[in-house]
């Protein structure tokens, strides 16, 4: 069942890319990047509660269709679009800096996961905090997003283009 869900997140995220950057281009950056993460936390947080439940393929296929269709549709297009305006000229260096921080971040955390879901109990339980703990991680980095990131100048949200663009791109 978890690779059905896999299957189903992957297949939703390919199709959420095509209007991940027309949403990057027409809103703030700032805006859709902590929205996504507090809809992500969230998720998280819902999630936590079907720890230990006995059906929780519907549930959890809902959620991960939810997930690909904020995280890409939101998150990833702004934070690339984002990346490219901090990087002004060594976009190599600003994109090797946020995968770097993401790699090290991501070890970090989820070796305390670790540590969360051996201390907390090896079973449902355990994995709802892990979960929850991973939840707060999405809510604290809306936080230091909505903080720490400027407000989009007026020359980086476009209100230009349309969806007979989008399609005629498509085609091409």
């Amino acid at each position: 069942e978890l690779g059905n869900i896999s299957a189903i997140l992957g297949l939703v995220s390919l199709v959420c890319y095509l209007p991940g950057g027309w949403v990057a281009d027409r809103f703030s950056t700032r805006k859709l990047m902590t929205i996504s993460l507090v809809a992500t936390g969230l998720g998280g947080v819902y999630m936590s509660t079907l720890a230990g439940q006995e059906e929780t393929y519907g549930p959890l296929v809902k959620l991960h269709v939810f997930w690909a269709l904020i995280t890409i549709t939101m998150y990833w297009a702004a934070l690339i679009k984002a990346t490219h305006v901090w990087g002004k000229g060594k976009q190599g260096l600003a994109f090797g800096l946020r995968e770097s921080g993401r790699g090290i971040t991501r070890a970090l955390l989820f070796g305390f996961a670790v540590y969360v879901f051996d201390h907390t109990g090896k079973n449902a339980n355990g994995m709802a905090n892990v979960i929850l703990l991973l939840s707060a991680t999405c809510f604290l980095s809306a936080l230091f997003t909505w903080f720490f990131t400027p407000e989009d100048d007026d020359d980086e949200i476009s209100s230009k283009g349309s969806m007979v663009d989008i399609l005629q791109v498509i085609r091409l």
